[in-house]
């Protein structure tokens, strides 16, 4: 038996521990909530209530283990000799900052005051007025020094350790009314006299002198310092910062239910988690619901002893056996590696990943009866999009069991009307989209790192709902690799210490485990990423995956003049639609908004004489509008109408737009940038390859230079070497020398790197860890588009929620107006009800996504933009209100930049 799996479990230290009746005699004179239509709720019933709704998201998130591990790794040195009973003590610790959070309700003024108590009269003496968490604090820490020095079984070390822990643990208290969790016991020593009679109703025997001591040592930075550098010596930076973070989750999680419970008479039992019945449907689903999946369950060891041998030969029928195959080397893999934790699913464009992907998933949740969620991580909005259409017509996922969590996502209600009546529905809906209790869930990368990092109350909520899942992450390569090792160091330790497990897919996968992070040194089975395509070469190496597009590098000899690339695209567009009976669907890629633009201004004439219908896609396009030509460029094989198309962009089509065009341009950036714009070219695999030309118009540097892809391929890749990359799929060369740098970097004691950061860790700098790591460095502003938009882009729940305020819905369009009128009506209500004001809230912000978009906040552009705005609404909402957007914009083709007086660059 391992030592972790000894300690006690959190039912039996809640069963063990003293009620609050059973340590204030006088307990029945507390309140603390009040409500105006019943009772006040009393403090003890409080009490039990939160540890009531610990233990429930303790259970059915299976947390005793993930705890335990944890604490193992604090008391794993030989300086703790008795490590059963100490860590028995940290995990009863860990239990109590939950369940003494309000004991400082005590405080007579808080009673007299917040809680028109009139057996109460306020007490000035105490000099904290209705504050109580504070005194909280101080309670949790007399009462734990008193058991600590009452343990005969500790040496003067392990009592050492577990005073400092209860000081950090009191943090957890201290901070549970705060919006952000920071590592400062700020109790002012001056007060621990005024407020020792309170522990003296505890039955407390700690003395002032030794609780100001022992404050004092904690406030003093240099000998918190100390203090950490003492205890924590050879302890992952990681788990003293994993376990207070849970603790404090899980607290303000409970805490929450438990009030909600009082003040709406409601009861909370559906956390969003996967039953093994859900687990069985969606297995049997998958497999029944796509052809391709139920042939391939059906002939799982034919396609195991398919040799790749057999499919070289360019074919429809090839290209859908590799898939399976591919498939079932991935699901083998699983099951060999069952205990591992991290894995690569390095797959080529076109192999199927998202089918794949869910596959897996679902394997992982057959194998292990503990993990019971999914969670999707993208850095894109439209791959979340279509991830969920893709989920949700393969599974036949309802609304209650998948969530999309992102901008544009608005409100979802996941509970139908019940006996709760209407209002008791919306505040279930909005505890479940608060706490995600979806057991799918679909993010962006931004929330997912917050989770995991962040120091705010809000995403700290779900931070224990992410034990014993799985989890996939897409696009890895998408992320800064100045990043890169924060995210290795995050996954390698997540996955070991919650038991999650961990998908990182993409065509072009960057191999983390190659970063030299402190966890591939300690921990002992996180150390493996492993690979679920042992030799994913050999499928990039396909004719069927390498020959479905081929780079043409031929443009890139000289800088090309935009006169003669769009002389160039025009003759190659119309050479290729001469070759397939007049059909052709080409795109152009720019790196500035401005060059696409000139662009279009340019061929629009001569292309539109040849037959072609013309798109301009950017950053600066409204959804709808993107919607609708994505929509068009899918549909144009069924339409004689659009038999010939181009569609000039900038870097918003590279992935999570799901078209499929048949002869690509792209202005040269970074490699994989490269790779991600043909994956837009020759998508179905035809039987003819297709060419993407790489031109050179501008310098990237003004884009990219603070990539360090780029910087390293500009500096130390030559030409060919460049080519070899992109046409062979060779993504290893740029990733090893991404990696080799980052690992030189933080060997260098003179260059704040990993080793810099891992001590905000270690040292409990919540906020600096949050700050200190961003997969985007640049702050935007958000732009909003008063025009109108067709009515077909709003769902019915959205225009039946504007009928509600006395919008006039019409048959064709929407206005930008009337929806921003309703949002400002909703900020400016008078509401009795916060909940249901950040019910509309959200609901309205989804709403009016539909006529926003964002530029980086130090764009010249926004200064243009401002002379073409409400001024005032931007100093008010911090949106900028585009009120005479009719002299700047288009619906089709967004800002327009010649309307300015200088020529700017903006994507």
């Amino acid at each position: 038996m391992s030592l972790s799996s000894s300690f006690k479990s959190f039912n039996e230290i809640s069963r063990i521990a003293l009620p609050l009746q059973s340590r204030l005699g006088d307990h029945f004179h507390y309140f603390a909530h009040l409500h105006q239509n019943k009772e006040p709720e009393m403090l003890a019933k409080h009490t039990a209530m939160v540890a009531k709704y610990a233990l429930k998201l303790i259970n059915i998130h299976h947390l005793d283990l993930i705890v335990n591990r944890l604490i193992e790794s604090l008391i794993n040195s030989d300086a703790v000799q008795a490590k059963h009973a100490a860590g028995n003590f940290i995990k009863t610790l860990f239990w109590d900052a939950i369940l003494f959070h309000d004991y400082g309700k005590v405080n007579e003024t808080f009673q007299a005051n917040r809680m028109q108590n009139s057996v109460f009269r306020r007490n000035p003496s105490n000099c904290i007025g209705s504050k109580h968490s504070g005194l909280s604090a101080l309670i949790y820490i007399g009462d734990h020094f008193d058991r600590i020095h009452q343990e005969k079984q500790f040496n003067q070390w392990e009592k050492n350790l577990l005073g400092v822990w209860t000081l950090i643990f009191a943090n957890v208290i201290l901070k549970h009314h705060a919006p952000y969790l920071e590592h400062e016991i700020n109790i002012l020593i001056e007060l621990v006299d005024s407020l020792h009679p309170y522990l003296k109703k505890f039955q407390i025997q700690s003395e002032p002198h030794l609780l100001k001591a022992a404050l004092n040592n904690f406030q003093n930075e240099s000998h918190f310092l100390s203090l950490m550098d003492t205890v924590f010596w050879n302890i992952p930076c990681f788990v003293p910062h994993a376990l207070l973070r849970l603790c404090f989750s899980l607290l303000t999680a409970a805490d929450y239910y438990a009030t909600s419970s009082y003040t709406l008479d409601l009861q909370f039992e559906d956390f969003g988690t996967l039953t093994p019945e859900q687990k069985i449907q969606f297995q049997e689903q998958f497999r029944t619901s796509k052809y391709y999946n139920k042939e391939f369950f059906e002939k799982r060891s034919f396609f195991q002893r398919l040799p790749e041998e057999s499919l070289m030969e360019r074919s429809p029928e090839n290209i859908n056996l590799l898939r399976q195959k591919l498939m079932s080397e991935a699901m083998d893999n699983i099951l060999h590696h069952q205990d591992e934790r991290v894995f690569y699913l390095e797959a080529p464009t076109g192999s199927g990943k998202t089918n794949l992907s869910l596959a897996i998933a679902l394997e992982m949740l057959k194998q292990n009866n503990e993990l019971n969620k999914i969670f999707y991580v993208f850095p894109f909005t439209t791959l979340i999009t279509q991830t969920a259409n893709s989920i949700k017509e393969t599974l036949q996922v309802t609304d209650a069991e998948m969530v999309q969590l992102h901008s544009r996502s608005g409100f979802q209600s996941r509970r139908a009307e019940g006996q709760e009546g209407q209002y008791g529905k919306d505040y279930l809906n909005f505890v479940d989209n608060l706490f995600v209790n979806y057991p799918l869930v679909l993010m962006t990368h931004i929330k997912f790192f917050e989770i995991l990092k962040g120091n705010g109350k809000e995403e700290t909520y779900i931070l224990h709902r992410l034990a014993n899942s799985v989890v996939i992450i897409d696009e890895l390569q998408s992320y800064p690799p100045e990043e890169w090792d924060k995210i290795a160091y995050f996954i390698s330790n997540y996955a070991y210490y919650f038991n999650i497990r961990f998908v990182l897919m993409s065509a072009t996968l960057p191999k983390l485990d190659a970063l030299d992070v402190p966890s591939k040194r300690q921990l002992s089975l996180a150390n493996h990423f492993i690979p679920l395509l042992k030799n994913s070469a050999k499928y990039f190496q396909n004719p069927n995956f390498k020959n479905r597009v081929q780079f043409d590098f031929s443009l890139l000899s000289q800088k090309i003049a935009i006169e003669n690339l769009a002389d160039i695209v025009f003759e190659r567009c119309e050479a290729y639609a001469c070759h397939h009976d007049g059909e052709v669907k080409g795109i152009v890629e720019f790196i500035f908004k401005r060059r696409a633009e000139e662009f279009n201004r340019l061929i629009r004439e001569r292309m539109e004489e040849a037959g072609y219908e013309i798109f301009l896609l950017s950053g600066t396009i409204l959804e709808p509008r993107r919607k609708e030509i994505i929509r068009q460029i899918k549909e144009a094989n069924n339409n004689p109408k659009t038999r010939k198309l181009l569609l000039i962009t900038t870097q918003v089509v590279e992935a999570g737009v799901d078209i499929d065009m048949d002869i690509g341009f792209k202005h040269r950036s970074l490699i994989d940038s490269d790779e991600q714009l043909a994956g837009r070219v020759n998508r179905n695999a035809k039987s003819i390859t297709a060419t993407v030309y790489l031109f050179q118009l501008d310098q990237p540097y003004a884009i990219y230079g603070r990539d360090l892809r780029y910087r390293l391929t500009r500096d130390s890749i030559d030409d060919q070497e460049y080519q070899d990359i992109l046409q062979n799929k060779h993504f290893d060369l740029l990733y090893h020398r991404v990696c080799e740098y980052i690992n030189r970097e933080n060997s260098n004691e003179y260059i704040r790197g990993l080793s810099t950061y891992l001590d905000h860790l270690k040292y409990l700098r919540f906020s600096r860890i949050a700050r200190e790591f961003k997969l985007i460095s640049n702050e935007t502003v958000t732009i909003y588009v008063p025009l109108e938009i067709p009515i077909s882009c709003f769902s019915e729940s959205d225009l039946e929620f504007l009928r509600n305020f006395d919008i006039f819905v019409g048959s064709e369009t929407i206005g930008g107006e009337d929806v921003w009128n309703v949002y400002e009506e909703i900020i400016h209500s008078q509401v009795d009800s916060f909940v249901l004001k950040r019910i509309d809230l959200k609901r309205i912000y989804g709403i009016m996504a539909q006529f926003m978009f964002s530029l980086h906040a130090n764009s010249v552009l926004i200064t243009e933009l401002k002379r073409f705005s409400d001024l005032e609404k931007f100093r008010k909402y911090k949106i900028l209100y585009l009120s005479h957007w009719e002299e700047v914009y288009d619906y089709k083709n967004g800002i327009q930049e010649q309307k300015f007086s200088e020529p700017m660059l903006f994507l």
